[in-house]
């Protein structure tokens, strides 16, 4: 490699070595014993066979360990405190790549070229070997990109973590099961798996949602919501169905009208006595033999209904978080909101065109889109003014939640209670009721 007698790369001096083997052109130009053109053939065969295996490939080496050493600098034993991968010292190297083009005649030798082959080979074959190992090798891309300009192919394999977990595409695909058998816990975003006959329960979280975003692309986001947006038609169905009910319509107007007349009595508080009678009236119309009510599976559904939505809102969160290396190269900005290409190409003056694609690329906010599409139909009130009494189950529903909630506590634990329902955390009513409430007031 070229270098000085301390071994330390040479930078200008490397310009003029370059030029003076292009200038030795003009000297095998007169050459007597064979032609001209097969000498400069000859010598620049041997110059640039020379040049690839004493200095580029020990260029390509040293910048692929320079990447792995930045990306990997979270690990050192000594500081435990990550640094950043852009602002490690590498100048030298970054001064020998400018200048590596090599020029005999007309021909022209580029190192920086050589090397992004060199380290778009190296990244293949190893993501190849180990997909696990594929996000490791995209963020080293990203940072080569950064810190040297080499701009590198993606590899296109399917992303893999050893710790994969549940995929959403098995996700989308039996939604209703998922909806059914996890519990959705809204502080962690997580869901964990209702009951197993395994010894294990299966858990799906941010990470694992950004998992299987890098193995299948951003794409399968569209999908997937389309797929949740499907299932949510059946179930508010299924919600306006009961409320059109004519018992429970028959038993929410006597609540509403005994509220409305003891209001000022109540201080505007709802009696548990109500609250009581409401759920004994509504067990009287019947039982399943599972002991279920008909507020009991009315709590289902609304529970569902969360459930889904919730996993909406995980799918956003995974998608930042499939992307967070990206973003951490991205330049500083003096405010705290997010960067938006839509707001920069309409200040830049770009066609309608132009700036419906700079939307799009922005992203959708997926759980927003699904609350508007719903409400602009449940604000219809001629077709479903018996919605407009919803909030005055709440309060039953809410008792008859904190009721299950209890006893499914209650069992963990116990012995002998195999194929009863566990549940520790169960957000999923309470996004249920908030979407519904929302939907159908049209609260922001």
């Amino acid at each position: 490699m070229l270098s000085d007698d301390e071994g330390t790369p040479l930078g200008q001096n490397s310009t003029y070595f370059c030029r003076a083997i292009d200038d030795a052109c003009a000297i095998l130009k007169s050459a007597a014993h064979c032609k001209p053109e097969e000498m400069i053939a000859t010598y620049r065969k041997e110059i640039f066979s020379l040049y690839e295996q004493t200095h580029l490939r020990k260029l390509c080496h040293l910048i692929e360990n320079d990447l792995r050493l930045s990306i990997h600098s979270h690990l050192q034993l000594g500081d435990r405190t990550p640094s950043s991968p852009t602002n490690s010292r590498s100048s030298g190297l970054q001064a020998l790549l400018r200048i590596s083009k090599l020029r005999i005649g007309t021909d022209v030798l580029d190192g920086a070229r050589f090397v992004e082959k060199y380290l778009e080979k190296t990244f293949y074959n190893l993501s190849a070997v180990a997909l696990y190992d594929c996000h490791t090798y995209s963020r080293m891309r990203l940072l080569a990109q950064e810190k040297y300009g080499l701009l590198l192919c993606d590899s296109r394999l399917p992303f893999q973590r050893i710790d994969q977990g549940l995929d959403i595409i098995f996700v989308m695909r039996n939604i209703e099961m998922f909806v059914s058998n996890y519990n959705y816990n809204l502080n962690e975003q997580v869901f964990f798996e209702r009951d197993s006959n395994s010894r294990y329960l299966n858990v799906l979280g941010v990470e694992h949602v950004a998992n299987s975003i890098r193995t299948h692309g951003l794409g399968i986001m569209n999908t997937t919501v389309n797929f949740t947006y499907q299932f949510l038609k059946k179930r508010f169905f299924a919600f306006s169905q009961f409320l059109y009910d004519d018992h429970i319509k028959s038993q929410l107007s006597k609540d509403l009208r005994f509220y409305r007349e003891n209001t000022e009595n109540l201080g505007k508080m709802y009696p548990v006595k109500r609250v009581e009678r409401f759920n004994t009236e509504i067990r009287k119309l019947g039982v399943s033999s599972d002991d279920e009510s008909f507020l009991d599976r009315f709590r289902v559904i609304v529970t569902q209904i969360g459930n889904a939505l919730g996993y909406v809102r995980l799918l956003k969160s995974g998608a930042i978080e499939s992307n967070e290396y990206a973003s951490n190269l991205l330049l500083d900005g003096e405010s705290d909101e997010p960067m938006k290409l839509s707001l920069l190409v309409e200040e830049a003056g770009g066609s309608q065109s132009t700036c419906d694609a700079a939307i799009m690329f922005d992203g959708r906010q997926y759980h927003e889109l699904l609350v508007e599409m719903f409400s602009s139909e449940f604000r219809n009130y001629e077709k479903f003014d018996h919605l407009r009494n919803f909030f005055m189950i709440i309060p039953p529903l809410t008792v008859n939640f904190v009721e299950h909630v209890l006893a499914s506590k209650g069992r963990l634990g116990k012995r002998g209670t195999a194929g009863k329902n566990f549940t520790f955390t169960d957000d999923g009513f309470c996004m249920g009721i908030a979407i519904a409430f929302c939907m159908i007031f049209w609260l922001k």
